[in-house]
């Protein structure tokens, strides 16, 4: 083999190495990140939220709306939201609002959303969704 051929197989061989060893790498580094599963395409969001006011409405309320559905994602995701994390139990927080969402996925699974906003007691995730329904 002539030196110029040897060199490029050498070359090729090292590249190939090193893009198989950078995905691996990546693949690990995926799938032992925060712990967090990845939310998909949310295609539903049913909610209903409580209060302890008399005439609070705790109706269920339904949203479809891509750009409604999408400014929830995008705060879940920004918030690092992990499905079932959220249960706060509202006892001794007086006047904190409890809400309660389903949110169905493309995939069509569907995870569960729990929080109650107590103040500064409650994780930055309750505050943001809560101001999400409040636009709602």
């Amino acid at each position: 083999m002539r030196p110029c051929r040897r060199t490029l197989i050498s070359t090729i061989a090292v590249t190939a190495l090193s893009a198989v060893f950078a995905v691996a790498v990546w693949l690990t580094a995926s799938s032992h990140g925060s712990g967090a599963e990845t939310l998909g395409t949310i295609t539903r969001a049913e909610y209903s939220r409580q209060k302890a006011v008399p005439g609070f409405d705790r109706s269920r309320h339904v949203v479809n709306d891509r750009t409604r559905l999408d400014e929830l994602a995008a705060v879940l995701r920004d918030a690092r939201w992990i499905p079932g994390e959220e249960s706060w139990d509202d006892a001794g927080c007086a006047g904190g609002t409890r809400t309660t969402m389903t949110i169905a996925l493309a995939d069509g699974s569907s995870r569960r959303y729990d929080g109650c906003s107590c103040g500064d007691r409650s994780p930055a995730v309750v505050g943001s969704v809560d101001a999400v329904i409040d636009r709602w």
